[in-house]
């Protein structure tokens, strides 16, 4: 008996549900312990291990509802033909029978109708709380060429053959399905008739339910629905929706929706970026890339990113109902601003986890063109109600007609606004734009030369945040006008976060910032100060609790130096590219930071080990940066206390040795731990992990390293490691590196996995994504080899939350991109050149 079991149990691990369910109906019918195991550990399994993919037969048996069958009168023609039941067992809420069910013909031989005497269910439910289902079986794996996320699971881990029910609040009838399945499958005669109102959203329900797969035939099918319903009879009722059925088949959310947008207009594409809350908008291309749908009814508020090709193409091309769906769909995603971007995002990439990042800033000097104006024309054909909600507005490179923008969103309700990059802007226009703004919480100014009458138009708001990166002020500032009626200046109550990186601004305005009751973070990174004649400036921190304190490349100043000596404390504390050793020397002894500083920025920079030794102080750090900042040799280094405190350890671009010149080995509690770019010796990594790391570690980044056999086989041992970044680009074997991986004591944990290489197969590749708890997979290659021999992708088990982005450097062979495009069905995945990636 146990032999058999144990034969079931391996036929779910050789993915053979065929075998697994014979087995598990001979329990059934004999041994009902055993059945009640073997069900319990089928369904955990498969559904751990959803394939998804349709198996088996390609038919799919739905079970719906019919009208004629809900009048109590049970005629025995049409019961005959009844294979499915829905049953209550309270009289309220309907779910499937899992009973047998059959009718006594002794006493109704001279009756047409059945009665509730006549029926029996093995469940004991009688006949008046059961409901009859019309069966509708469909060549799903053959026919239908969209295909559904949710349908695939299903046919994989359907252990019984139960038929397909939709959920019961769409109430899908037999008739309405049917005609779903028309438009799926693109029958000719649909094309000749509209699609009512009510059915247009119950289809779109179905779809959100179905969970639908990016492919060109979604967008034929979505283009089929533009057609019929917001351009047919009842567009004007889909649109105004007088009898909320979005509210009632969709549930609020708006994941079926955003396929219109792909519909729209053959130039037009989108996706969504889900970290920036945003929506973009671009010029459509060739490229196969998961366009993150799934995400929109879990971001809010959401933003429009509208190129400059977007925005003169939706001015010159658009036509009148272009225009009116439009403005329907975002008014129906609640969309509350835009940001206006010469440059396209055109890509939803793979958010990389990035390891003590406190926004250090890099200095670099980019090339700024002319700023092109984003015509007024195009405000002007947004519809009242999306004017009214727009609440963010964003430009970068790219600015506003201003006098018609200044007439437009006069008295609007903006909370956050945004210019970048635009240098050509002149003086006065920001207060014009800004000015009496009671709902602006935040204003970011990039490249700006601001005037007095700017400055206080800033001053009298009730600004949240206020970034001023790079900007200047006029020569003939005017220092006293704009400090003469401090009651009125808000922004000294509201101010939370002040960034004046990169910035030249007069002594006494950023002095009066600092008085803000409520600051709690402040960038002054490679900031100047701009002295004024015959005053004596003070700078005073005034006992603040900064949560985060950035300085990075500035000069140990009068200041800097008043401003750290009285300020209260700091969590976060970044002193990235010092010019020199004196600004260290003076924050390490600070009493007032080493007893609550818990992340601590400190690279870019050359350090010495006198200047190391300096850290001892610090008794709360848990995560340190000091990438690209170690001396060449770290011996000599006292023993401290941040070398127990630490768990989030960044030494990228440094030379870590043996021994006592293994910066890294000397910390106890480790669990994230970023060597990006190392220069590791030979045996580094194995005096790394000890075993105290080896149980700890969770998130390891190796990319652009080196790592030899030993040391990656020692790195195997982790067992809670999550996060993985190795890079395979100059290892001879990449299918040895592969088995030893295969192996790890990890591999069950193992969630996000980021690989590097110079050339790979199709079989590695599938290899690599096999992990069971795989949720990113990002592949970095320069070349994809064209066999494609022994592969069967039908015995990878697919995960359908898996989601895989591949960047390539050379263009893929057509017989790797047909594979992988095929792939699209069971993953959501991207596929993308080197110049085409857009981290986000």
């Amino acid at each position: 008996m146990y032999s058999v079991l144990a034969l079931s149990i391996v036929s779910l691990f050789n993915c053979n549900k065929n075998i697994y369910l014979e087995m598990r109906k001979c329990f059934k019918t004999r041994i009902q312990g055993i059945y009640i195991v073997t069900y319990i550990i089928g369904v955990l399994f498969l559904q751990t291990n959803s394939c998804a993919s349709v198996s088996g037969s390609s038919l799919l048996q739905f079970a719906l509802l019919n009208d004629c069958w809900r009048n109590k009168f049970f005629e025995k023609r049409e019961l005959n033909t009844v294979k499915y039941w829905l049953s209550s067992q309270d009289g309220n809420k309907f779910e499937f029978c899992s009973g047998t069910h059959h009718f006594d013909n002794k006493n109704t031989h001279t009756s047409n109708f059945y009665t509730k005497n006549d029926f029996h269910c093995s469940l004991g439910i009688c006949l008046y709380l059961h409901e009859p289902l019309n069966n509708f079986e469909s060549d799903y794996s053959t026919k239908w060429s969209v295909k559904f996320r949710v349908l695939n699971n299903f046919t994989f881990v359907n252990l019984d053959d139960r038929p397909f029910i939709l959920e019961d609040y769409l109430k899908v009838k037999h008739h309405e399905f049917r005609v779903f399945v028309k438009y799926l499958i693109q029958q000719e005669e649909i094309c000749l008739h509209s699609l009512p109102y009510k059915l247009f959203y119950k289809f779109l329900g179905i779809i959100e339910v179905l969970d639908p797969i990016s492919s060109k035939y979604l967008n034929q099918l979505y283009l089929c629905l533009l057609n019929k319903g917001l351009l047919g009879m009842d567009c004007f009722k889909i649109m105004s929706d007088p009898n909320e059925y979005k509210k009632k088949y969709l549930k609020q959310r708006n994941h079926s929706l955003m396929y219109f947008f792909l519909a729209l207009d053959d130039s037009l594409d989108a996706c969504l970026h889900k970290d920036l809350s945003c929506l973009s908008l671009f010029k459509k291309n060739d490229q196969l890339f998961d366009r993150g749908f799934r995400y929109i009814d879990t971001m809010s508020p959401i933003n429009v990113n509208i190129s400059e090709y977007i925005v003169e193409y939706i001015v010159k091309k658009f036509n009148r109902e272009q225009l009116r769906i439009f403005n329907w769909l975002l008014y129906s995603i609640e969309s509350t601003g835009f940001s206006f971007n010469k440059i396209e995002m055109t890509y939803v990439a793979i958010k990389i986890p990035c390891l003590c990042d406190f926004g250090t800033k890099k200095l670099i000097d980019i090339e700024r063109k002319q700023p092109n104006l984003v015509s007024s024309t195009f405000f002007e054909l947004l519809s009242p109600s999306n004017l009214e909600r727009i609440s963010f507005l964003k430009f970068t490179n790219m600015l506003p007609a201003f006098e018609s923008f200044v007439s437009i969103f006069k008295g609007k309700h903006l909370k956050y606004f945004e210019i970048s990059e635009c240098s050509g802007l002149k003086p006065h226009v920001i207060s014009s734009l800004i000015w009496r703004n009671t709902t602006l919480e935040f204003l970011k100014l990039k490249e700006i030369t601001l005037c007095d009458k700017d400055m206080a138009a800033i001053l009298h708001l009730g600004l949240k945040t206020l970034n001023l990166n790079n900007c200047g002020v006029e020569s003939d500032f005017n220092h006293d006008t704009i400090y003469n009626n401090l009651k009125n200046y808000k922004i000294l109550t509201s101010l939370t976060s002040l960034d004046i990186s990169c910035s030249k601004l007069p002594g006494e305005l950023v002095r009066f910032l600092l008085k803000s009751q409520n600051i709690k973070y402040l960038d002054i990174s490679s900031f100047e100060l701009i002295p004024r004649a015959r005053s004596k400036e003070t700078f005073s921190g005034a006992n603040i609790k900064w949560l985060s304190l950035k300085i990075n490349n500035c000069s140990s100043n009068r200041f800097i130096n008043h401003l750290a000596k009285s300020s209260e404390s700091t969590e976060c504390l970044v002193l990235s590219q010092a010019p020199s050793e004196d600004l260290l020397k003076f924050f390490f002894g600070l009493s007032n930071f080493l007893d609550t500083v818990t992340s601590l920025d400190i690279s870019e920079n050359t350090l010495s080990i006198e200047i190391l030794n300096l850290l001892r102080g610090f008794k709360r750090i848990a995560r340190l940066n000091v990438a690209n900042s170690l001396p060449h040799s770290v011996k000599g280094l006292d023993e401290m206390s941040l070398f127990k405190t630490v768990e989030h350890l960044k030494v990228s671009g440094n030379k870590i040795g043996l021994n006592s010149d293994n910066f890294v080995a000397r910390f106890y509690n480790l669990t994230k731990l970023d060597l990006s770019g190392a220069n590791l010796q030979n045996g580094a990594l194995i005096e790394i992990f000890d075993d105290d790391m080896l149980d700890s570690l969770i998130h390891l980044d190796l990319s652009s390293v080196n790592v030899p056999i030993k040391d990656f086989k020692k790195l195997c041992e982790c067992k809670s490691l999550k996060c993985l970044y190795i890079d395979l680009k100059k290892v001879s074997s990449v299918s040895e590196y592969l088995e030893i991986l295969q192996d790890a004591n990890f591999k069950e944990r193992l969630n996000f996995f980021c690989v590097e290489t110079l050339e790979i197969n199709i079989l590695v590749f599938f290899k690599l994504i096999s992990f069971p708890g795989l949720a990113k997979f990002r592949l970095v290659c320069e070349k994809f080899e064209e066999t494609v021999e022994n592969l069967q992708i039908s015995n990878v088990i697919y995960r359908k939350i898996l989601r895989i982005e591949i960047v390539y450097i050379q263009p893929l062979p057509y017989t790797i991109q047909s594979i992988l495009g095929k792939a699209f069905q069971n993953y959501y995945i991207s596929i993308v050149d080197n110049f085409s990636v857009c981290v986000s």
